[in-house]
């Protein structure tokens, strides 16, 4: 570890700061900034990125490493959705001791992610479940989270819909996600050339998932720009 990193360290950790570290692929480090970071420096987490690799985005991946930062009054979540369990890689940066249903549509991948939950320090129920349709009554979570899943989400508006019925009034969405460029024109057009590709095995690169949040009738609390305008952290509040 450099003396720069160190120091950074020093300091995060004056005032009552949980700091962590991910030497993982880029992905982890997003999802690790994003989950357990309250205040974090986009340019920091932009330049951590190994420039000898692509980022997430351009789906390749990569070596990083990202500063983590939670406030310890800040950990409460409450009853937590999480959507697109996968094959649990997510479930070692929800800060402990959360109580946390991980859905996916693959009986494989929940297979997969069965030790990682059984590893979580706190409550992680897996469930095959499609965003699509849930089977959970109105107004069950507090929180619903996502990271990196409504590229891949075949109607991205219909499950934001159910998962706002889901949430309780006055919870809360936290969706890391990447989507269409529209700040640079170029890298836009090339992720809409893209998409014609991707979609065919899975995810597209030119969602607005900015605006199809709002469509779901979510009043948007917080939208950040984590790596250029591509990915971003989406915060939304069901009223």
């Amino acid at each position: 570890m450099s003396a720069s990193i160190a120091a950074l360290f020093q300091r995060l950790t004056q005032g009552g700061y949980v700091v962590g570290v991910a030497h993982e692929h880029v992905r982890n480090a997003f999802t690790a900034a994003w989950l357990m970071q309250v205040s974090y420096d986009p340019l920091l987490l932009a330049l951590s990125i190994n420039p000898n690799h692509s980022s997430y985005s351009l789906l390749k991946k990569g070596l990083s490493f990202s500063v983590n930062v939670l406030k310890k009054d800040q950990l409460n979540l409450g009853k937590t959705l999480h959507v697109a369990a996968g094959t649990g890689n997510d479930f070692k940066f929800f800060p402990v001791g959360m109580d946390i249903v991980s859905i996916d549509i693959s009986p494989k991948m929940l297979e997969r992610a069965k030790i990682k939950a059984a590893a979580y320090k706190g409550s992680i129920e897996l469930r095959e479940a499609d965003v699509h349709n849930l089977d959970y009554p109105e107004a069950t979570f507090d929180t619903v989270t996502t990271v990196f899943t409504f590229c891949s989400v075949p109607n991205p508006i219909t499950g934001l819909q159910e998962l706002h019925r889901v949430l309780k009034p006055g919870g809360q969405i936290l969706m890391l996600e990447h989507v269409r460029s529209t700040a640079i024109g170029p890298i836009g057009i090339m992720m809409d050339l893209m998409t014609q590709l991707t979609r065919q095995f899975g995810p597209e690169l030119n969602r607005d998932t900015v605006g199809n949040v709002q469509k779901a009738r979510f009043r948007l609390r917080r939208v950040e720009n984590v790596y250029l305008d591509i990915v971003k952290v989406i915060e939304a509040l069901k009223d």
